[in-house]
């Protein structure tokens, strides 16, 4: 008697069946990865902004500032002013948010503004608590704290101490 080779029609279609099943149940966990990821990008680079805006004002030993662009949802600028003696003006930063569900909100203390003197220090802060930028997508939420100096950091807890 000869044996054939391959899958039955019933075969194929379990399998196809179980991996509907499988991929339905796979897809949304993927989007919430997905959206944590693309919020932990746009607060790394939130953070990286203002850690290379204070490491440029200590380096050219100029004010630097960094501002939003119209909204901090559309971006941020970094500047050097040219309030003290020996500093050009330059466009050190420009990052313009890509995506449209992406929120960037402050509490009210940081304004338009941080400004970073020559020795690192952030100008006007009020610290601890006070000043912290919340960032959100599709309901993932983040927080960026700055410290009295200027120091941004991310706590791990979701809210500055």
């Amino acid at each position: 008697m000869r044996y054939w080779r391959g899958y039955t029609v019933i075969e194929v279609m379990i399998t196809l069946a179980l991996l509907g099943v499988v991929t339905a149940l796979a897809v949304p966990s993927f989007r919430e990865l997905i959206d944590r990821n693309r919020l932990s990008a746009a607060t790394n680079d939130l953070v990286s902004a203002f850690l290379t805006t204070r490491s440029e004002a200590v380096k050219r030993e100029c004010r630097v500032s960094i501002s939003r662009n119209g909204t901090w949802n559309v971006g941020w600028t970094a500047n050097v002013l040219t309030d003290l003696a020996g500093c050009n003006s330059l466009e050190l930063i420009n990052h313009e948010t890509s995506s449209a569900k992406l929120g960037v909100t402050t509490n009210g203390n940081i304004g338009n503004a941080v400004i970073y003197s020559p020795d690192g220090r952030a100008v006007g802060l009020a610290g601890g608590n006070n000043d912290f930028f919340t960032l959100t997508y599709n309901g993932q939420t983040r927080t960026v704290c700055l410290t009295q100096n200027g120091r941004p950091y991310v706590p791990k807890g979701g809210s500055c101490p």
